[in-house]
């Protein structure tokens, strides 16, 4: 399983990022959750994760701030490294985020998108 911790404004919503991915995706809305899962096995799920804050040392969570002003984390997993991705680059440039691979990267949507699998994302 592959996952990654996006982090946006808190002015966008599930229901946004949803309607972001729609073309992409077409997510089912499942207790505070967008899931989609098809039937060769592929899935992917996008959840609010209000306690990620807690999870972030004071350094890299000025840092955050210093892009974000009001930072929400939304996790993304899923089975496919290239769907998250998609995901992420469905999103509108003018949507400031950062995506953390969750073992101390934050990148910017651009160094994210470079990546060719899982395997260096998700590197220590």
């Amino acid at each position: 399983m592959d996952n990654a911790i996006l982090i946006t404004s808190k002015i966008i919503s599930l229901n946004q990022l949803m309607g972001y991915c729609n073309n992409l995706i077409p997510f089912k809305v499942v207790e505070n959750s967008l899931n989609y899962t098809m039937p060769n096995g592929f899935w992917v799920a996008i959840y609010p994760c209000s306690s990620c804050i807690d999870d972030y040392e004071t350094k890299a969570l000025d840092r955050i701030k210093e892009i974000i002003e009001d930072p929400q984390f939304f996790i993304i997993e899923g089975n496919r490294f290239d769907m998250i991705q998609k995901i992420v680059n469905s999103l509108p440039i003018e949507i400031n985020l950062l995506v953390d691979n969750t073992h101390g990267k934050i990148m910017d949507r651009n160094d994210f998108l470079e990546y060719k699998g899982s395997e260096d994302f998700f590197s220590w």
